[in-house]
């Protein structure tokens, strides 16, 4: 944060670093309000499509209505039903509208939600870090498909209004469809979002229809017919199907050259497969990142890998067999959890090194001299005599696991 201009003079670092703060916050915090508006967007327009079909089905009730009161002879009981229909129609016009405004308002409140949020930024930045990570490990928890983690720790940690709990949860529902199998919750969702996944130039629900094709072809020769049957139906309603013809053509030829699946010999193996289901699934997860402006990858997994490319050097990756012992204990990236996410990172960009002590992870300047034992092994001043001290004049090399007297340690002179 910045300091009062009463105690420290205006810098013209300080816009630079300003601009640091909010090109971070833009980086990382974009899909935070993009996804809300997105949300609010598509409630919008399906609001406007329900109203305007009610409001239609009214207009349609008083035309009938005028009709009826210029014909010459109108009787009571037709006036009263005619009177019923437009009462009914207005009823139902009132109850969407309602109904429509609700969740308009809500979608709202979730936009204003997550503008306050960022608002903190500037005003509690620590506790904004904090929410922030809680929020991007939700969301990166949510998408590798693990719901009831991300779920959990949503609540735990207070961010249910800022992870897009709705969104997932529905998610999770269609993919539940597609373990058990099942396409119609996919291929309602691709209906209803249709806009869509075509202006994105989606083959989701091609792949779907053509996998009912094939599950049809699995049964066996009885259900032959009703595989051709289903891929006339449905294929051809596809509007450029030469985008689709090579899947298709590879498709109808499991009629003719069908195998037992385990067949290591079928060239058709991959379509028999189970797990084209899972495919399916990690299908649907991508055309659903697409649809709500999502970044391709999890906003935490972009962060992580950053941090550690930022802090990943030529030491933190040595093929050395024994190198176990002489990982820094203070670097994220020779931990090895993390050291196999790092391995296909680029290094740092390091104009300037910067020598620390291995023992303490002081910087070794001249208040903290290097010092080298006889092995060959450097070491800040202070943790050497720190050890003999409490060893009487003892000093054992932490990586070699030799020891030396604290008078054999010499100097050593960076140039």
């Amino acid at each position: 944060m910045l300091q009062s201009p009463k105690t420290t003079p205006k810098s013209k670092d300080a816009p630079q670093s300003i601009a640091a703060l909010v090109n971070d916050l833009t980086a990382l915090e974009h899909p935070t309000l993009k996804v809300p508006y997105e949300v609010f967007n598509k409630k919008y327009r399906h609001s406007q499509k329900v109203i305007d079909k009610e409001q239609h089905a009214v207009n349609s009730a008083v035309d009938e209505m005028e009709k009826q009161l210029m014909a010459s002879a109108t009787s009571i009981p037709v006036m009263v039903n005619l009177l019923d229909n437009m009462m009914e129609r207005l009823r139902a016009l009132k109850r969407k509208t309602s109904d429509s405004i609700d969740e308009d308002c809500a979608a709202v409140r979730a936009c204003k939600t997550r503008i306050a949020h960022l608002h903190t930024f500037t005003s509690d930045t620590p506790s904004f870090e904090k929410r922030r990570l809680d929020r991007l490990m939700v969301e990166h928890c949510f998408r590798c498909g693990y719901y009831d983690s991300a779920s959990l720790l949503a609540r735990k940690t207070g961010v249910e209004e800022l992870a897009n709990l709705d969104i997932f949860m529905a998610a999770q529902e269609i993919e539940a469809s597609l373990m058990r199998k099942e396409t119609d919750q996919a291929l309602a969702w691709c209906n209803e979002n249709k806009s869509r996944l075509k202006k994105h130039n989606s083959f989701l629900e091609f792949y779907l229809r053509q996998q009912e094709v094939i599950e049809l072809i699995k049964k066996g020769r009885k259900s032959c017919m009703d595989a051709i049957l289903h891929a006339r139906r449905h294929f051809s309603s596809f509007d450029d199907v030469r985008q689709y013809e090579r899947d298709i053509q590879k498709t109808m030829t499991l009629l003719a050259v069908l195998n037992k699946p385990g067949d290591i010999e079928n060239p058709y193996l991959d379509l028999l497969s189970e797990a084209r289901w899972t495919w399916l699934i990690e299908e649907f997860r991508r055309e659903s990142v697409k649809m709500y402006q999502f970044s391709p990858d999890s906003a935490f997994s972009v962060a992580l890998q950053a941090g550690l490319s930022a802090l990943k050097t030529q030491n933190c990756v040595s093929k050395n067999p024994e190198d176990g012992l002489q990982r820094n204990k203070d670097c994220p990236v020779c931990q090895e959890c993390l050291s196999a996410l790092a391995d296909p990172l680029p290094f740092a960009h390091c104009s300037q090194s910067r020598l620390v002590c291995y023992i303490t992870g002081e910087p070794l300047d001249e208040s903290n001299r290097p010092m080298m034992l006889p092995n060959g092994y450097v070491y800040g001043e202070k943790a050497l005599h720190l050890m003999a001290s409490e060893d009487h004049g003892i000093v054992t090399c932490p990586r070699t696991k030799e020891v030396f007297k604290i008078s054999e340690a010499q100097r050593v002179f960076v140039m």
